[in-house]
């Protein structure tokens, strides 16, 4: 799991690293979101104080979630040349 600059985020996040585990294999763009757990909405800063940790924190007033947004990749096939993106590093 990585951001847009490149930094790996599979420590601060290894819920979600964990889940993705899961997937066949495939490269997906997406957004993370913190969203509030009393249910008045999202918070990036949530986002922000978690990247410089190593996981999720117990009594955390919110769960980090996924937003996918576009399928790059499965398996041996390759679609980010027609979207015009980037090969992954």
């Amino acid at each position: 799991m990585w951001s847009r600059h490149g930094t790996d985020l599979s420590r601060p996040f290894s819920d979600i690293a964990d889940a993705a585990a899961g997937l066949p294999d495939a490269v997906l763009d997406g957004e993370l979101v913190a969203v509030l757990n009393d249910g008045s909405g999202v918070a990036f800063d949530r986002l922000q104080s978690r990247a410089g940790r190593r996981g999720p924190r117990r009594g955390a007033d919110f769960t980090v979630h996924v937003a996918v947004l576009d399928v790059l990749a499965v398996g041996d096939t390759n679609w980010r040349p027609r979207h015009g993106r980037r090969a992954a590093k």
